[in-house]
């Protein structure tokens, strides 16, 4: 049921919790220069505008990028205090809680930047960099008022299969009117986090596994459909309210049955499907689940993982995501506007990252 599809997509990084072999090297001594932070600052502040999701974390983002390229404009290092972030973040507040919050900040960073790594190294790529930046902080805040705590950005090489993957998308798909990015690697539900382990491949016993919940929910609606069969057709005198709660049952058990086992046949299919809520966080929204190949060797088993595309519209300059494409675009991934949902509307290709409009708007 998984293998209907051939598939030449070998990302080993493209949709699980995995790190670049880079992660945690500052970019060789020929590149770490003035020009390289600056152009990462502004790529984070490229980012930050084009992906904010109104947290405390990407105002921090968006703070720190300014602030830095402020300080390398005036010939500095390009780090800065933690009053300076503070000031930027909050105009009128006390300097006394300049160090708690931008500690919270930084700390909402912490906790979401392998989530966020996989998204600003697309980023960077696309926009021709070969490195991408990476928030750092320097020293302790034991002090207060920001006297011993600085903040920077950090040049990060990107990894060279990934950015081989990426001129590959640009080379294949030259005049793309839209570029998609991994934007973040969101979380499973706490009982499904094994699918997504690096460890965990669709092969032998693994596979059966995942299959599992599929089939027994068909089982349990057959089992369903048989009993409430056998009470309509052997009993007599049954309510009309009876009735109808067995066949509300019946067409309940089915409904769900039908969802499971559709979405496990159009995953294999397609590889790329919008995840069931079943399978992601409370708070994550506009997912995907997707299957990658774990290597580029024939018949390799793949990975499950859950993902999150967005874009930047060509014509608005919104935030795109890609959602299901709904009876107008059956069967189909698009990205749609979030401003102009209806009429900004682009295709979705995987494999490229890229896509063409759908409308007749184009700014073009």
């Amino acid at each position: 049921m998984l293998n209907k599809q051939s598939e030449t997509l070998f990302e080993p990084t493209a949709t699980v919790n995995q790190v670049i072999e880079t992660k945690g090297e500052s970019i060789p001594t020929g590149l770490s220069d003035f020009s390289a932070t600056k152009e990462a600052a502004r790529c984070l502040e490229g980012y930050v505008s084009a992906h904010d999701d109104g947290t405390r974390l990407f105002r921090f983002l968006s703070a720190l990028a300014a602030e830095v390229l402020a300080d390398l404009n005036k010939g500095g290092a390009g780090e800065v205090a933690t009053i300076k972030i503070h000031n930027n973040l909050y105009p009128h507040g006390a300097k006394e809680d300049a160090s708690n919050r931008v500690s919270g900040a930084w700390n909402d960073w912490v906790k979401k930047s392998e989530d966020r790594l996989i998204g600003l190294q697309d980023y960077a790529a696309n926009q021709g960099l070969d490195y991408y930046p990476w928030p750092m902080k320097k020293g302790d805040s034991k002090g207060g008022f920001g006297r011993h705590t600085h903040y920077a950005i950090e040049v990060r090489p990107i990894g060279k299969q990934a950015l081989e993957s990426q001129a590959r998308e640009v080379t294949s798909v030259p005049y793309a009117d839209i570029r998609y990015i991994r934007e973040t690697t969101p979380k499973p539900a706490w009982w499904a986090s094994w699918f997504f382990s690096k460890e965990f491949h669709l092969a032998g016993w693994r596979r059966i596994l995942f299959l599992t919940p599929a089939i027994l929910m068909l089982i349990a609606a057959l089992g369903v459909f048989l009993v409430v069969w056998f009470t309509l057709s052997h009993q007599q005198a049954i309510p009309p309210s009876r009735i109808l709660v067995l066949v509300a049952t019946a067409a309940a058990a089915g409904y769900f049955a039908w969802i499971m086992v559709s979405g496990v046949g159009r995953l294999g299919d397609k590889r790329i499907i919008m995840a069931p809520d079943i399978l992601i966080g409370f708070r994550e929204y506009g997912v995907q689940l997707e299957l990658t190949r774990i290597d580029s060797t024939p018949r390799a088993a793949s990975r499950l993982g859950l993902v999150r595309y967005a874009a930047t519209c060509p014509i608005c300059g919104a935030k795109v995501q890609v959602e299901s494409g709904g009876r107008e675009f059956h069967g189909r991934l698009v990205g749609r506007c979030q401003e102009s949902p209806d009429e900004h509307v682009f295709s979705f290709d995987r494999v490229t990252r890229s896509g063409k409009y759908l409308r007749a708007t184009s700014p073009h």
